[in-house]
């Protein structure tokens, strides 16, 4: 569904609460031609984030955009109305093998 490619680094170390991925777009911004991993970027003045690998940028035909990824226990820990069940803050996506009956698994209102 969304396949990462690594230039730099790995995903080791993603679950760890201050990590963060860099698209090679943003790695050429900040460091130029230098390699990141290691290194640290300060996010909204607040706090230090240590860089764990640059994945290329994603395709433009996908629908999910991003220039960087966090774990998103930072973004829950910041935004503590995410800890109710009738909070719909996040989208979730959710890939389902061939075949899967949808209907018989998840309750149909679920589904939009």
């Amino acid at each position: 569904m969304l396949q990462l490619h690594f230039i730099k680094g790995s995903a080791a170390g993603f679950d760890q609460l201050h990590s963060l991925v860099l698209t090679e777009t943003m790695s050429k911004k900040f460091f130029g031609e230098a390699d990141p991993v290691g290194k640290t970027l300060l996010v909204n003045n607040n706090q230090e984030y240590k860089i764990i690998g640059v994945v290329t940028d994603p395709p433009r035909n996908v629908s999910l955009r991003f220039t960087w990824m966090a774990p998103v226990e930072n973004f829950i820990s910041q935004n503590r109305w995410l800890n109710s069940w009738n909070t719909y803050g996040i989208s979730t996506i959710v890939e389902l093998q061939p075949g899967t009956d949808v209907r018989g698994s998840i309750s149909s209102s679920l589904l939009y």
